[in-house]
């Protein structure tokens, strides 16, 4: 028993450590690629933690809300790069 533990025994500290995946209900996302990073759930990514979003809808308001805030400050904006 002690040998198969060893196979399949995962530390908490295993979860979660690839901070630029996202996890969404449509596919699993690297910011790095913004949505052509979209791929297939995979269980060994070891992702614990799932958005309620669907990440194109996501930039698609993000988008929209750039957009109204440039019509409304007339272009008087810093833009502040957050990519990761």
């Amino acid at each position: 028993l002690d040998a198969v533990r060893s196979m399949v025994e995962l530390s908490p500290n295993d979860f979660d450590v690839q901070e630029n995946l996202l996890n969404c209900p449509d596919g699993t996302y690297d910011l790095r690629k913004g949505l052509d990073g979209r791929r297939d759930h995979d269980s060994s990514d070891l992702i614990t933690k799932i958005t309620g979003v669907i990440a194109a809808a996501f930039f698609i308001l993000a988008i929209l809300f750039y957009t109204i805030l440039w019509t409304y400050v007339k272009g008087e904006v810093t833009v502040v790069d957050i990519t990761w």
